[in-house]
């Protein structure tokens, strides 16, 4: 009786986290198309909607998720089987538009977005006025490298792993008994 509990308990919160995830991204994508767009606040609800994606599978797969935003970390502990077969599901999605190659540099990346786009001016906060033109006019002039970028986005793989784990996710609600 206790692990039918447990199961219905768990796919309740998975349910719930993926309908959350659904209403990040769908925010995100009436931000992204808004003609009054003044920041990144879209990228941050995708990274948003992604990460409850991540800790959902984890929480199907490995168990309650830690409280981190160590992409890479909840990644890793999910089965082999599962990491490849959304990044698989993400390269079928983007087709040739997303690069999935390194998988822990692009997680880190998002991890490291996720916290820093919600304070973005936290980088910059030593630099007067006009040092903060200068610093991206530099950046620009060096040739806009993305390895000296404060801010590096992505936004074709984060779709593309994100479409993958709601797909897996809502393929695991089906096939588990209600």
């Amino acid at each position: 009786m206790a692990k039918e509990r447990h199961d219905a308990l768990r796919r309740t919160r998975v349910e719930r986290m993926l309908k959350e995830a659904r209403a990040r991204a769908a925010d995100s994508e009436l931000l992204s198309r808004s003609a009054a767009k003044q920041s990144d606040a879209d990228y941050l609800l995708s990274l948003l909607a992604f990460e409850i994606l991540l800790k959902a599978a984890h929480l199907v797969h490995v168990g309650t998720p830690k409280r981190i935003h160590s992409y890479v970390q909840l990644f890793n502990a999910l089965p082999a089987e599962v990491q490849s077969g959304l990044v698989k599901a993400a390269l079928e999605r983007m087709s040739t538009s997303a690069d999935y190659s390194d998988m822990p540099k692009l997680l880190s990346l998002f991890s490291r977005n996720f916290i820093s786009l919600r304070y973005p001016y936290e980088a910059y906060e030593d630099l007067s006025s006009d040092e903060y033109v200068e610093f991206g006019e530099s950046w620009v002039a060096r040739g806009a490298c993305e390895e000296d970028a404060t801010f590096v986005y992505h936004p074709e793989e984060l779709f593309g792993l994100t479409h993958a784990l709601e797909r897996h996710l809502q393929a695991w609600l089906e096939s588990s008994p209600s």
